[in-house]
């Protein structure tokens, strides 16, 4: 599978030798300024390997700051007046401290220099963090590369997404993040967007490239060999699928059975159900389908002419 692909890769020697100059926040910027020059980064106020609080009195009201050798440790700052400078200080060099390597088995970063980065912090026409573009890209054994995009948005303490493939055309894939249900346009600069995420990934076999749309503009965010640490809950939904094909057919009356269970995120399973309910000739038992007694219940009342079983724990 997808997931074991990731996690195999991170024994790869090689890629804990190499990679780690993709990943690091501070000097991924060379590599993406020799490919696609430096009007795509984010405007960069200082890199340094401790900080303290005269470097922070010097930066405007809003910035971020960034560890160059951790993930997810951005530092979000709207207000600097409301800050407390020492205590961002303190925790930011505590963060750099951190071997991020050790905790989810990604050794790369434990190559990576400590230090922290600080940037211009983008927000949109209505002054929120923007929305995230990120593009899984694969390059198939023939050597044709192959795309999957996802916005993801955060909405409170939350994430959402919505995945597109290259067309822009949303598909239903599934991940361990809520769906977001918004139209979204598709870009004025898409072939744009396409041709700089082929080539910030033409040198792997696989990455994952975001990038940040703001104001009709393009800045690089990062490069990510191991999503979510390569535990990323990645399917396509084979039951709701088949559901939907065969509802198609009003002459069908289709029976789900499924016990809802929170393996992966239930509004996700929520969202299928609610889908496929929408189809006059569906129904549906919230049931375990270990329960004997319960499913030949549901038999005897339903009469089904044909059974077709896709129950199975996923990542099993």
């Amino acid at each position: 599978t997808f997931t074991e692909k990731l996690n195999a890769f991170k024994l790869d020697r090689k890629m804990i030798k190499s990679y780690s100059k993709y990943i690091d926040k501070n000097e991924v910027r060379k590599y993406v300024a020799d490919k696609i020059g430096t009007k795509y980064l984010i405007p960069q106020y200082f890199y340094k390997k401790k900080i303290e609080v005269k470097d922070l009195e010097q930066l405007p009201r809003q910035f971020v700051l960034k560890t160059t050798n951790g993930s997810g440790t951005n530092y979000i700052v709207l207000d600097k007046e409301k800050e407390d400078l020492t205590k961002v200080c303190k925790y930011l060099n505590w963060l750099s401290k951190i071997k991020y390597g050790y905790i989810w088995g990604e050794f790369f970063y434990n190559k990576i220099k400590p230090g922290i980065v600080a940037e211009e912090l983008l927000l949109d026409e209505d002054g929120n963090i923007p929305d995230d573009l990120k593009c899984f890209c694969f390059k198939d054994e023939k050597g044709i590369r192959r795309k999957i995009l996802y916005i993801e948005r955060v909405i409170g303490d939350e994430r959402a997404r919505v995945m597109f493939n290259d067309k822009w055309e949303v598909i239903d894939y599934g991940c361990n993040f809520e769906k977001l249900n918004i139209s979204l346009k598709r870009p004025q600069n898409y072939k744009k967007i396409l041709s700089i995420i082929d080539t910030l990934s033409q040198d792997f076999n696989f990455v994952r490239v975001d990038l940040f749309l703001v104001k009709n503009k393009i800045y690089f965010g990062e490069l990510t060999f191991i999503p979510t640490a390569g535990y990323l809950k990645f399917d396509r939904f084979i039951g709701s699928h088949l559901a939907k094909k065969l509802l198609e057919n009003k002459n069908n009356l289709v029976v789900g059975i499924d016990n809802m269970n929170d393996y992966y995120d239930v509004k996700l399973k929520e969202h299928r159900k609610e889908e496929l309910e929408s189809f006059s000739n569906y129904k549906f038992y919230k049931e375990d389908i270990a329960n004997k007694q319960k499913i030949m219940d549901i038999f005897k009342g339903e009469k089904p002419d044909y059974v077709i079983n896709l129950a199975a724990q996923a990542g099993v």
